[in-house]
C-alpha cells in the first residue's frame, strides 16, 4: 500500500511532529522504511527515541516494534529509550514491545539491558491465556542477550515448574557469580545500579483506561486488584551457625515486594467503613489554614489584611523568647524555678 509520507524528512517534519497521535504512529512505522542509509545518523535516532516516549500508549508501541529496523545491535541512544520504557511504562503493552525491542537491539552481555530484563521477569501484569506473556518474553531476552548459554539455559529449564520469583533469584545469583551483573537488581547504592544510571526501576505499574479495551474479560475484572510494588525494608542479620566471634551485626537494607497500602485512594475516608486513611500532617495543616481563610473572607476580611496577618504571626514566631534570649546570655529567668524547667 501507498505510504502516507513521501520521504525521511517529510516522516521526521510533518509526522513525528505532529499534533495527531495517529500521524506520529503511521510516522514511526514508515520512517524505517524510508532510512536507507545505515546506518542511520544520529539526529534521526534522536527523534525517534522521543517518540518511544510519546504520550499515548499506540504511538510509544509502534515505534517500540519498528525501532529494530532503524538502529543497528547497540544502538545506546535507542537501547536507553526502551529500558526506559520497559522499568517506567504504566502499559503493559508497552512493556512487552520493549522487552521484545530489547533482545533484538541490546548488545551482547549487556548489563543495563540484563537489569531491566529480570524486572520484568517479575513484571505485576495480570495473567493471560494461562501465561504471563511480559515475564516469558523477558527470559527469552535475557537468555538472548547472554547469546544463548547453554548452562543457564539447562538451570532455567530445569526451574520452569517454580515461580518467577524464584527464577529470577536463581538468574540473578547465576549473573552475579558469572560476573555478567556487577551488583543486586535493587542495590540503590552501586555506581552501575540501575537507579545509579537514572532507571526508576521502582515505578508502580498499574493498567491505564486506554488500553483497557485490549485486555480480556478476565483480566478486566482482576483490575483492581491489590498491586504489588517494591518497597524498603531493614533485613535483621541472621547468626544460625555462625560462631559468636564472626558475628556481623549490620542490618541490610533490601527492596522487598509488597502490598500497596489498603488498595484504596490516598483520599479515601468514610463514616460508614470504619477505614480510614490516615492524613499527612503537612495535608491536613494546609487544609486547615484554606478553611480559616474561607472564614475569614466571608466574615469580610479582605485578602491583604489575612496576608499581614500571616506576616506578623512569622515575624513573630522568627523572634526568640524571653527564656531563649536569657539561656544564650548564661543568665537565668527569675520567673523559672530550676534550670531543667528552662531547658
Amino acid at each position: 500500500s501507498a505510504m502516507q509520507f513521501e520521504s525521511k524528512a517529510d516522516c521526521l517534519h510533518r509526522g513525528l511532529k505532529s499534533s495527531r497521535w495517529e500521524e506520529r504512529q503511521v510516522a514511526a512505522k514508515e520512517l524505517p522504511l524510508h532510512c536507507v542509509r545505515r546506518p542511520v545518523e544520529t539526529y534521526v535516532v534522536e527523534e525517534y527515541a522521543k517518540v518511544i516516549a510519546d504520550e499515548k500508549f499506540e504511538v510509544r508501541r509502534t515505534a517500540l516494534e519498528h525501532v529494530a529496523s532503524l538502529v543497528e545491535r547497540g544502538c545506546e541512544i535507542s537501547t536507553r529509550a526502551i529500558l526506559k520504557r520497559m522499568w517506567e511504562d504504566e502499559s503493559w503493552a508497552v512493556r512487552l514491545s520493549a522487552v521484545r525491542a530489547a533482545e533484538k537491539i541490546s548488545k551482547h552481555e549487556d548489563e543495563q539491558s540484563l537489569f531491566a530484563l529480570l524486572g520484568r521477569m517479575l513484571d505485576t501484569e495480570l495473567k493471560r491465556a494461562d501465561s504471563y506473556p511480559i515475564r516469558e518474553a523477558a527470559l527469552r531476552a535475557v537468555l538472548k542477550v547472554l547469546g544463548n548459554d547453554e548452562s543457564i539455559m539447562m538451570v532455567m529449564n530445569r526451574m520452569k515448574n517454580e515461580t518467577w520469583k524464584d527464577r529470577a533469584s536463581a538468574l540473578q545469583v547465576l549473573l552475579l557469580g558469572a560476573g555478567k551483573l556487577p551488583c543486586r537488581m535493587d542495590d540503590v547504592h552501586h555506581e552501575r545500579s540501575p537507579t545509579s544510571q537514572g532507571y526508576d526501576i521502582f515505578t508502580k505499574t498499574s493498567f491505564g483506561s486506554d488500553e483497557t479495551s485490549m485486555l480480556s474479560k478476565d483480566a478486566r475484572s482482576g483490575r483492581e486488584a491489590l498491586p504489588f510494588e517494591m518497597k524498603p525494608a531493614w533485613i535483621p542479620p541472621n547468626h544460625a551457625g555462625v560462631p559468636s566471634s564472626e558475628r556481623q551485626h549490620e542490618w541490610e537494607f533490601r527492596y522487598r515486594m509488597g502490598i500497596d497500602t489498603s488498595g484504596f485512594e490516598p483520599s479515601y475516608s468514610t463514616e460508614s467503613s470504619g477505614r480510614h486513611v490516615v492524613e499527612p500532617e503537612d495535608a491536613r495543616d494546609r487544609r486547615e489554614r484554606a478553611h480559616a481563610i474561607d472564614v475569614k473572607l466571608k466574615n469580610g476580611t479582605s485578602l491583604r489584611e489575612i496576608q499581614e496577618s500571616d506576616h506578623r504571626i512569622e515575624r513573630a514566631r522568627e523572634q526568640p523568647t524571653r527564656h531563649e534570649t536569657l539561656l544564650r546570655r548564661g543568665r537565668r529567668d527569675p520567673r523559672v524555678s530550676s534550670r531543667k524547667e528552662l531547658l
